[in-house]
């Protein structure tokens, strides 16, 4: 039987991992480890931050993945969008509190979770892009999550991906969608 591919990620997140080896399970999925240092994103697009974390670590793997994402809100003009983690220079209460501050007297609420993934294999670029449509809560509800996640509340339910849980939220994630999609992509390539 022929050894499984191995697919380096550009993280060290073990939540991040556990999904992407759901979806990689027929790959040796290696995340790196926690003195991982992430090169700074200085791209205007998901994908193009996506992209530099990849290039940071081809040189160690044949097939090597990155993702970027965060949160666009339409009546911000798509913000806080590449900025998502870093919004408002604090946490993510501090940053779910901003948005909840500039959104207050706004009627518009329509937002969307957006990952670009990108793949770099034997140095062949290729990307995929997933996306969560929602609306933004007027105040954070749940404990489960992280990040937007007590504020978001996905198209075609009631409650806030924290409420939710990750069972739900695991199913219908842009990070899931973004993610069947470059799996794909990279099983031609093989």
């Amino acid at each position: 039987m022929p050894l499984a591919p191995k697919i380096i990620i550009a993280t060290s997140n073990e939540h991040k991992l556990k999904e992407i080896k759901k979806i990689f399970s027929d790959f040796n999925v290696i995340g790196l480890t926690k003195d991982y240092n992430a090169p700074e994103e200085t791209g205007h697009t998901f994908c193009e931050n996506a992209l530099i974390k990849a290039k940071s670590i081809e040189h160690l793997c044949d097939i090597v993945l990155a993702d970027d994402s965060g949160l666009e809100v339409q009546a911000l003009l798509g913000l806080p969008g590449v900025y998502s983690a870093r919004y408002s220079g604090g946490d993510d209460f501090q940053n779910n509190g901003k948005l909840l501050e500039e959104l207050k007297h706004t009627a518009n609420r329509k937002a969307r979770f957006v990952c670009c993934m990108v793949a770099i294999i034997n140095k062949e670029i290729i990307s995929a892009e997933g996306i969560l449509e929602g609306t933004i809560a007027f105040e954070p509800k749940g404990e489960n999550g992280f990040g937007y996640d007590p504020i978001f509340i996905p198209s075609g339910f009631n409650q806030t991906l924290a409420e939710l849980g990750s069972e739900i939220k695991n199913k219908i994630s842009h990070r899931k969608k973004a993610l069947e999609q470059i799996r794909k992509k990279i099983m031609e390539k093989l």
